[in-house]
């Protein structure tokens, strides 16, 4: 047989199959697969075209179908602080009562002595000093990116205005009337908080700090202790602003103690304002306050009292406190304030308690109790 025959007839069957499989091409629906791309390399004419994406898609699989890896991951829920850290902050903050109710009648001895910007200067700077010592002592963390103008802020509403009101308002003011309105703190702060959403309270623990706002109405409320008369209103007024003040540092210190500790928050808040509060109360003053310390005692244990323990220790006990359990059930613990201040105030000052102030103690001490559990 003739070789170029042979060729000739191989050549018109390729040509004639490649036109078979082009015209199939164009009259049925290509399928993905492997000949449709063996379609592409032996085109001769480069006209290939895709086919068209299948009319249905496979369905999704389930996400147990995944792989591990990739499924969706569920965060665990916060868990509570250990029963041993809430108890610790429970005594903590039980101490901070204690100190702030005994510091109320001295307070108020106190000022009666010395003049109250110099009374404040002072105790300020024991506690600056106090708190400094603490800071050294304790582990230094490096943290970045802390949020310092967010610390500046803190410092300013506890450190200077909290302060500078308190001791304004209390010279003022008799300390029933200082206890009383000092118990409005927890509302404050629990209202914040829930507005803010940093803490959900459930009904029973609303139902707690109600019975401990109830209860310090009762010991505070005492006929001898509240008047709201003209005489007092000034100072009445500027302790209620103090109060919210408190709570508002409170719940705005709660996120920071993940940059900077309670001790080293505390010790800047007092740090950086005394240099207002001597300011405030002038070279003069605080001259003729030392003075007066060097020379009496008892304005000068009134001082030592009040910057070591009240403002001191006191701090960096509340700062541990509001961090372990929250600003909400740290601040019930202030309702505790008036029955110790009163029952100090007796002891200190000679201010007579009444008959009411028993069942308002039972009532904070239940208050107290439903918090707990509510929480």
């Amino acid at each position: 047989m003739d070789p170029k025959k042979v060729g000739l007839a191989t050549s018109m069957a390729t040509d004639r199959n490649l036109r078979q499989r082009r015209a199939k091409e164009t009259e049925e629906p290509q399928q993905v697969g492997s000949k449709n791309r063996a379609s592409l390399y032996f085109n001769p004419t480069n006209t290939y075209k895709p086919a068209p994406f299948p009319s249905r898609c496979e369905p999704m699989p389930k996400p147990d179908d995944l792989n591990p890896y990739v499924q969706p991951i569920t965060l665990p829920e916060p868990q509570p602080p250990a029963a041993s850290s809430r108890w610790s902050a429970d005594l903590a903050l039980l101490g901070v009562a204690l100190m702030w109710g005994v510091n109320i009648p001295v307070m108020k001895h106190g000022v009666g002595l010395i003049d109250r910007l110099g009374f404040n200067a002072l105790r300020l700077t024991l506690s600056a000093a106090v708190l400094g010592v603490m800071v050294l002592l304790e582990p230094r963390k490096d943290v970045q990116n802390r949020p310092w103008m967010k610390i500046l802020l803190v410092s300013v509403f506890s450190g200077f205005v909290y302060q500078l009101t308190f001791v304004l308002g209390i010279r003022k003011t008799l300390a029933g009337n200082t206890a009383l309105i000092l118990s409005c703190t927890p509302m404050w702060t629990a209202l914040l908080a829930w507005m803010w959403g940093l803490e959900k309270l459930r009904k029973l623990a609303w139902v707690g700090l109600a019975m401990t706002c109830v209860g310090a109405g009762l010991v505070a409320f005492a006929p001898s202790k509240m008047n709201l008369g003209s005489d007092y209103l000034q100072g009445n007024l500027l302790i209620l602003l103090a109060s919210f003040m408190w709570a508002l540092a409170s719940v705005l210190s709660k996120p920071l103690f993940e940059y900077i500790t309670p001790t080293r928050l505390a010790f800047l808040s007092a740090a950086v304002t005394l240099p207002l509060h001597y300011f405030i109360a002038g070279p003069e003053l605080v001259r003729e306050s030392l003075q007066t310390v060097s020379s009496n005692s008892t304005a000068l244990w009134c001082v030592v009292y009040s910057g070591l323990f009240s403002t001191g220790f006191a701090y960096a006990l509340w700062n541990y406190g509001v961090r372990k359990v929250g600003p909400s059930h740290a601040s019930i613990y202030q309702n505790l304030v008036p029955v110790v201040a009163l029952s100090a105030g007796w002891i200190i000052i000679g201010e007579i308690m009444t008959g009411a102030q028993i069942p308002g103690g039972i009532l904070i001490l239940a208050g107290l109790l439903l918090m707990r559990r509510g929480r």
